[in-house]
């Protein structure tokens, strides 16, 4: 899905460093004028002048990543899995735990079955499934991860490779022969893998092949004609930003590279763009938007990029919009921090 042209031009000056986008920011000067280990020495939060802005949505930690963690009907799920399948020993067994878990007020009584086993299953199985029983497999598995001990299991695989399994095939640029269930189910999944804190750090280390994956499992679906995907794939990105966000909070370093950062930034900033009809996809993006850009650095790609958008008036423009007038991140995030903070 192609860029607007302005976007495109825009991101292309950032990634190629031409410094000629925007005016600098107060905090510019000639890298040679710089501390020799100023790249490490933290700097006070209270010297960026974002925080002088009224931003009570940012400034602050965030507590809660979103999650899909809704249970279909199991028995209905079941049976869109091939029968060699779901007779499979090691799978059988994944499908009795997920009913009990389910079912069942003490959790942790129940024993975890041999994961082992059914990875080495799905790996091997798993493209030769017919393809319309993809997404019961992926929604069995997103079921499957809401308990921590199966989650902190697989975090550590190596090279994630159960998981690249289910997602890798869905994050190539034409996902139009990606059927929609298919596609809302894997994202869902994406965005349940910030229920444990094993997850983030793989979702955004550059050495990570989970981190390629799912941004482009989401970037592809912010611009989707299908309203719930565009509202599944902000969220994955609000998830995503609020982790940066929280870490530089904390004025630690940016877990996500500047070089993702801007690409996010962009692909959010079109999909703000585009956006005419949901409220709650509008919200999403404002906000995994705001969170980026809040205390990025003011001589940085990404003010740069936002900048030579002309954000302020994008999202300012959404206010004639009547089906999203109404979103209370508009003033917030528009008028305050991309009508001030830039």
């Amino acid at each position: 899905q192609m860029m607007k042209p302005q976007i495109e031009m825009a991101l292309k000056g950032v990634t190629q460093g031409t410094g000629q986008m925007g005016v600098p920011g107060p905090s510019a000067q000639p890298s040679t004028a710089r501390a020799p280990h100023a790249a490490t020495q933290p700097i006070a939060r209270a010297a960026h002048p974002h925080r002088q802005l009224r931003l009570p949505s940012l400034q602050r930690d965030i507590k809660n990543f979103v999650m899909y963690k809704k249970v279909p009907p199991l028995e209905k799920l079941i049976q869109k899995l091939p029968a060699e399948f779901q007779e499979a020993q090691s799978v059988a067994q994944i499908i009795e735990f997920v009913k009990l878990r389910h079912s069942a007020t003490l959790v942790a009584d129940i024993r975890v079955p041999d994961l082992h086993s059914f990875a080495t299953t799905l790996k091997l199985k798993y493209s030769t499934l017919p393809s319309g029983s993809h997404f019961a497999v992926v929604d069995l598995f997103r079921l499957l991860l809401l308990d921590p001990r199966v989650s902190g299991y697989f975090a550590e695989e190596t090279q994630h490779e159960t998981l690249l399994t289910l997602l890798e095939p869905l994050s190539q640029d034409d996902t139009a022969s990606c059927p929609y269930n298919l596609r809302i189910v894997a994202l869902q999944l994406a965005c349940n893998l910030f229920s444990t804190p094993l997850y983030p750090d793989q979702l955004t280390s550059s050495s990570s092949p989970l981190r390629e994956t799912c941004l482009r499992l989401a970037t592809n679906s912010l611009l989707d004609s299908q309203t719930s995907l565009r509202v599944v794939a902000a969220s994955f990105a609000y998830n995503l930003a609020s982790f940066n966000h929280n870490s530089r909070f904390k004025n630690k370093p940016d877990p996500i590279s500047e070089e993702d950062q801007v690409e996010l930034t962009a692909s959010l900033l079109e999909a703000v763009i585009r956006e005419e009809e949901s409220v709650e996809a509008l919200h999403g993006l404002l906000f995994a938007l705001g969170l980026l850009v809040y205390e990025a650095p003011m001589d940085g790609s990404l003010i740069d990029l936002c900048r030579a958008m002309g954000v302020a008036e994008t999202i300012s423009e959404k206010m004639n919009i009547h089906a999203v007038q109404k979103e209370p991140l508009l003033k917030e995030i528009g008028e305050e921090l991309f009508g001030k903070g830039l």
